[in-house]
């Protein structure tokens, strides 16, 4: 599947509420309001992507340090609502690109609560990933 990061939209805060509240996500996201996305929508330092199948949303991703002069971004969510196809694999190689390639990250970094289903991410690549989100880019 091909997957695209698009703006998330007012109108699409909906659905980023429901994947947010979803039960396999809800253990592993703290919960915004609306009026707390409302407000990312519109910083400067704050991205907020819906990730598409190219016809229908299937997660979100929100990223922060925008602005920051160390080049730093947080991937400060990232929620996939179908599970078990790799797409939240295809999603974060998505956030890389952009992040190091657009955005000009010098670094991206999250925090990952466990147990979830990102500890595994990508054996074929944890290498890759791994020096993705130690490795400093000039």
């Amino acid at each position: 599947m091909n997957l695209r990061l698009i703006e998330t939209t007012a109108d699409d805060l909906d659905f980023v509420l429901s994947a947010e509240a979803d039960p396999e996500a809800s253990a592993f996201v703290i919960r915004w309001s609306r009026g707390q996305h409302e407000q990312a929508l519109t910083d400067p330092d704050q991205a907020h992507l819906l990730v598409s199948d190219g016809v229908r949303p299937i997660g979100f991703v929100l990223l922060a340090g925008l602005t920051s002069d160390h080049r730093s971004i947080e991937v400060r969510r990232i929620v996939v609502t179908t599970r078990g196809e790799g797409l939240g694999r295809q999603a974060l190689f998505l956030v890389l690109e952009l992040a190091f390639g657009t955005l000009g990250a010098h670094r991206v970094w999250l925090d990952v609560k466990v147990p979830t289903r990102a500890r595994a991410v990508p054996t074929s690549r944890s290498a890759s990933l791994r020096r993705a989100f130690c490795a400093t880019r000039s």
